[in-house]
């Protein structure tokens, strides 16, 4: 009755559930005088029995020579096992295992072994039950180890070294995270493809899922959010490649938040070119009505006026009105500004920069400027080279001392070649014409533009006192720009200086800086209203507020108390 041959010409499912229960407790036939031989390639192969003991669930019939499966006979399922039966010898053991884990397999097993039992449905719901316990448990692991991958690379990227440029260091760090995991280490050495999780491609998936998730939540915010500002300044990647960081700044909360929302690689560096990049970049989020400032530094600064970039984001954000972003000192903006109108200028602060760079990277250089320039100023300010203005005042007024230190450099015993060779270029500089009026010109002016930064950026202010440091400044930079004919033609020690074109070069700086004031502070009124923003003030101002003391506020900051 359990044999194929009988099974093959009945439906089981028609036949008395006594019989039924009578084929199973008789369960596959497994006859021991099977002989199923498969030759090919000059090899003879033979079925051995003892897989019967090895699949349980394994039959054969001696008439057809093949072997079939006594639960898919039974309930139906793949042709190969219930039709025309497996022959093929070679590749057995790898058929078994494959139809073994079939869905339609464990589904007859199952039907198989709860066939007689009092409550089927009950059965299989527990069965079911189990499989989606399994899966929730399956996801919360993977979801742990997701949660775990992310927070390397996360470190990573604090660290510079997310993506392509180090995979190793990556490795390294999640190796060490698997160390103190037992849950992570035993993922990561269950899976063989696991290792793969180091290559670029992986990390670079999992990057742009968290961005899109990321986005998603600052677009959520930014609904629920009454007033954005947006500020966006020039940056370069690990490729050299200039880009437009977008960051937008909003509240939450009750606190004011700030949060990156993209880069954007702008070719048209023009100012109707950054504007219309700025403007796709925010058009998505639909805050028309919200924006209500806008500040630029970097490619607005050097490339674009800001008076023509903000006109042009206004016409589409009729509330975005300009502020000078304050997290960038003044004097590096104004840096920019003129590198941007003047090639002269450009080669100047690259110059000026390498002052810097050469003894600030080394303790010994630094030693020998400290002792060169100990005669005349104090150890503390002889090491102060950085900062623009303070390099220009120092390369300036130490000139003298400067070249006694590279001439010793180059002269004495224990410096190396590179060392040397610099110190000559450097000595060069000192004696460059162009070089000492530019470094004499902005000696002059950085310190003014300093002195107004520090005005600009105290907590305590009120509008006249921002007013007359306008005033003084636009003064004595207009008395400066009088003067550069005279320091283009004052004389170095003991010789005359070359002519050259830097006056009217000093001149153009000079009408940049005042028209870049011009630009960013034409009221000064509204800089009171920065205390608003003061983070330890917030809250109070939140709760004036809330409980109708808005007046009393408002008269408070326009007396500047």
């Amino acid at each position: 009755m359990n044999h194929v041959d009988y099974l093959s010409t009945v439906r089981f499912s028609t036949l008395p559930i006594k019989q039924q229960l009578e084929i199973k407790h008789l369960g596959p036939h497994q006859p021991d005088e099977l002989v199923i031989i498969q030759e090919g390639n000059g090899k003879k192969r033979s079925f051995n029995p003892e897989w019967f003991y090895r699949k349980s669930w394994l039959t054969a019939s001696i008439s057809k020579k093949a072997l079939f499966c006594f639960p898919c006979l039974l309930f139906e399922g793949e042709s190969v096992w219930t039709t025309t039966g497996f022959t093929d010898l070679k590749h057995l053991s790898e058929r078994l295992a494959k139809h073994e884990s079939c869905a339609s397999h464990v589904d007859n097993s199952i039907r198989l072994g709860l066939l007689g039992q009092t409550n089927v449905p009950s059965a299989l719901d527990r069965v079911h039950g189990r499989d989606i316990e399994e899966h929730n448990r399956q996801t919360e692991e993977n979801r742990y180890v997701l949660g775990r991958i992310i927070s390397c690379i996360k470190l990573c990227g604090r660290c510079g070294s997310a993506g392509s440029l180090n995979p190793a260091i990556f490795k390294c760090i999640f190796e060490t995270m698997c160390e103190g995991d037992s849950r992570l280490r035993r993922h990561y050495e269950a899976e063989p493809y696991f290792s793969g999780i180091a290559s670029a491609a992986i990390q670079n998936e999992l990057l742009d899922c968290m961005y899109s998730v990321y986005r998603d939540e600052v677009a959520r915010q930014l609904l629920h959010t009454p007033f954005v500002a947006v500020m966006t300044d020039e940056c370069t990647d690990g490729s050299c490649n200039s880009h437009m960081a977008v960051v937008l700044r909003y509240m939450v909360n009750n606190t004011v938040i700030e949060r990156f929302w993209e880069f954007i690689e702008v070719k048209d560096k023009t100012a109707n070119g950054l504007a219309t990049a700025i403007m796709a970049s925010l058009d998505p989020l639909h805050i028309t009505n919200k924006l209500i400032a806008q500040t630029y530094d970097g490619s607005a600064g050097r490339y674009g006026s800001v008076r023509d970039i903000e006109a042009r984001v206004k016409q589409r954000y009729p509330l975005a009105h300009f502020v000078h972003c304050y997290a960038h000192p003044l004097n590096a903006t104004l840096q920019q500004v003129c590198s941007a109108r003047s090639s002269d200028l450009k080669v100047f602060f690259a110059d000026l920069a390498t002052f810097t760079n050469f003894f600030s990277n080394s303790y010994k250089r630094m030693a020998a400027l400290n002792e060169a320039l100990s005669r005349r100023v104090s150890r503390r300010q002889a090491a102060r080279l950085n900062f623009i203005s303070k390099t220009a005042n120092s390369v300036w007024k130490g000139r003298e001392e400067i070249k006694e230190c590279l001439q010793n450099i180059r002269t004495q015993e224990g410096w190396d070649k590179a060392t040397i060779s610099e110190a000559y270029g450097l000595a060069m500089h000192l004696q460059d014409p162009k070089f000492l009026q530019f470094s004499q010109f902005f000696s002059e002016l950085m310190p003014e533009v300093d002195l107004l930064y520090g005005v600009l950026q105290k907590r305590k202010m009120n509008a006249n006192g921002i007013r007359l440091a306008i005033q003084t400044f636009k003064k004595n930079v207009g008395l400066l720009r009088e003067r550069t004919d005279l320091i283009a033609q004052d004389g170095t020690e003991g010789s005359k200086r070359m002519k050259t074109d830097a006056a009217a070069t000093m001149q153009e700086a000079c009408d940049a800086v005042l028209s870049q004031v011009d630009e960013r502070f034409p009221e000064s009124d509204h800089l009171i209203t920065a205390r608003l923003v003061d983070g330890a003030l917030f809250p109070q101002v939140c709760k004036f507020v809330s409980s109708g003391r808005a007046g009393i506020c408002s008269q408070t900051v326009a007396r500047g108390e």
